[in-house]
């Protein structure tokens, strides 16, 4: 070993990294630095932070030893540091190709995987780590953290349960824990494991803000606003925790938080916070009565989102046609009665903010039902098959040729699937919004399943939907013509379905109908489901269950009609909508078409 490395590793010993690096910077530049000073200069400048530098570095130490396995890591992680993942990547496997028993170079390739949200490979990147290291704590949180992007919560706990057994105070372990129990709807579960992370780390903003929409979830509305705001004082420039706590209490005229919102929405923060900003100060100005400065900030949140996201509405729009093509009253006559005959699922579908999540609150208010909530089974079943999932080109291809057994498998994985979820009840809901999509198969899979189409008018859908969500899953959302075409593609859908569905599967039920004829609308809900009237369903915002969509608030209060003709407030803005759903400046149709409950226009 020479003097200079000798001299900087033992600087490094004592707690003096700075002048340890400085010690083999000189040695470089004397012409005397070995492929040892090198490596050591590398791995001292990825731990320092210096991920540029060390990149460089890193280059250099790998043309002198071209199989070490630690070189080839840390140089791809100083890749991935210095955003480019991709290119890491390739790295990390010329590391496992030269010592593939080198977890750290698996461990790390997990990680990146992570970084381009290729989750399925992270997983499997994770598993050879503990294959390799059983006991590598950071392992297990780490693939906790792809289970929960790919929905396997059920996996996601028994990761976190496996990093806690290791390391039983890892605060990261013990907040996924509480996020998968959250998403199982183990709400009690996981507000005890949000209060032991925030135990742990006081100043933890994002597990103040889980328990907060934990306490929503189950009703706790004033405990959840603490919550909230207690994550807002410790991150006080997040947009995503600010929008939260904006929309869990009303706001009065002059409070601060307002002027706040708006000063941070100016101020050169990531697009994602000023996502979020914009979108609570839509809120704030609505709630306020300033529905056009409201409505005005609604615009420049969707269209931020807009820019940062890909949609391909010809793709989108065709998938709506396949669908009506393929499953046609030929299909659905000749397979009618295949599946499994069992009767207790009820789904609840219908374009998002159409009263879907009101429409389950009043079933599961019901002595005989559980509400599942917006549970993805019915997709998880029909992947089951192996032929991918229902949008997929293989699976449409091949629905036409799906034997009797096939048809009962999806229905039998599907039971099997939500059973847990009330293992005695006599029906379960599934209010899933998008499985619109595949009332057809659900009618040819689950046969005896009844259907609840929940309907609003498609112009305060579409307003309500615009001013609402901000993730990459609703990509269709954030542009007024595009979210008016894709609703109109969706009108078209329910209508084919309403045509070819055998009598009694699918019943429509009008959000206006149900808000001014509550009682008569849900003795009909009850009797398309072959259930007996139950008063306590007419107070369904007395039921405690775990309500997880973002409308978790308004069911817990009395039907209300103020969300009835809400559109008009902001029609000056929404002529991209009405020309693309084919409306004239009133919410009138333009074409003739059958007319169906949403038609009637109301307005307080």
């Amino acid at each position: 070993m020479s003097q200079p490395l000798f001299d900087a590793l033992s600087l490094e010993r004592q707690g003096h990294g700075e002048e340890a690096i400085d010690k083999l910077r000189l040695a470089l530049q004397s012409g005397s630095g070995s492929a040892d000073i090198l490596r050591h200069l590398g791995r001292m400048l990825l731990q320092a932070g210096l991920a540029q530098e060390a990149q460089e570095v890193l280059r250099k130490a790998q043309l002198r030893s071209p199989k070490s396995a630690e070189i080839l890591t840390n140089r791809g992680i100083a890749l991935a540091m210095t955003g480019n993942a991709k290119k890491a990547i390739a790295i990390f496997e010329k590391a496992i190709a030269a010592q593939p028993d080198y977890f750290l170079a698996h461990f790390n390739h997990g990680n990146t995987l992570q970084l381009l949200r290729r989750h399925e490979e992270a997983v499997a990147s994770f598993g050879t780590v503990l294959r390799l290291r059983p006991d590598y704590a950071d392992a297990h949180v780490n693939m906790a953290l792809s289970l929960l992007e790919l929905q396997r919560y059920g996996e996601a706990v028994s990761s976190c349960e496996a990093a806690l057994s290791l390391r039983p105070q890892h605060v990261i372990a013990t907040y996924n824990l509480a996020v998968a129990l959250q998403e199982l709807h183990r709400l009690p579960e996981a507000i005890l494991r949000y209060q032991e992370a925030i135990a742990l780390n006081p100043e933890y903003a994002d597990a103040h803000h889980g328990l907060g929409i934990a306490l929503q979830m189950i009703g706790r509305a004033d405990a959840a606003h603490a919550a909230l705001t207690r994550a807002v004082e410790l991150a006080p420039s997040s947009g995503r925790l600010l929008r939260d706590l904006i929309t869990s209490r009303p706001l009065e005229p002059g409070d601060a938080l307002i002027e706040r919102l708006q000063k941070l929405s100016d101020a050169n923060l990531p697009d994602a916070d000023r996502i979020h900003l914009h979108a609570a100060l839509g809120k704030a100005h609505c709630d306020l009565g300033d529905h056009r400065r409201g409505f005005r900030h609604f615009l420049q949140a969707n269209a931020l989102q807009r820019s940062l996201i890909e949609y391909d509405e010809n793709a989108e729009l065709a998938l709506f046609a396949r669908v009506r093509e393929i499953f046609d009253s030929g299909l659905l006559a000749r397979a009618s009665g295949l599946g499994d005959p069992s009767d207790v699922p009820i789904f609840v579908v219908g374009m998002p903010r159409s009263g879907s999540t009101l429409v389950e609150q009043i079933l599961a208010s019901h002595s005989q039902v559980v509400g599942g909530g917006e549970i993805k089974a019915f997709s998880a079943a029909v992947k089951t098959l192996g032929l991918g999932p229902f949008e997929s080109p293989k699976f449409l291809e091949k629905v036409r040729g799906l034997s009797h057994d096939q048809l009962s498998q999806i229905g039998r994985d599907y039971l099997s699937l939500i059973r847990p979820l009330g293992p005695a009840a006599a029906r379960i809901t599934n209010k899933f919004n998008s499985n619109y999509m595949c009332v057809g198969l659900i009618s040819l899979c689950l046969p005896r399943a009844k259907i609840i189409h929940a309907v609003r008018n498609p112009i305060d859908t579409c307003v309500s939907r615009f001013t609402s969500v901000f993730n990459a899953g609703s990509s269709y959302s954030y542009d007024l013509a595009e979210l008016g075409r894709y609703h109109s593609a969706y009108e078209a859908l329910m209508e084919h379905w309403r045509k070819v569905l055998p009598a009694g599967t699918m019943m429509d039920l009008a959000y206006e109908d149900l808000i001014l004829e509550p009682e008569t609308q849900i003795r009909g809900v009850l009797a398309h489901c072959g259930l007996d009237w139950e008063p306590e369903c007419l107070a369904f915002h007395s039921t405690d269950r775990v309500v997880a969509t973002p409308t978790r608030l308004q069911v817990r209060t009395p039907i209300y009609t103020s969300s009835i003709g809400r559109w008009k407030r902001y029609a000056e803005f929404l002529g991209p909508l009405l020309v693309a759903l084919k409306r004239d400046a009133n919410g009138n149709r333009l074409a003739e078409m059958r007319r169906l409950p949403d038609e009637r226009m109301r307005q307080d």
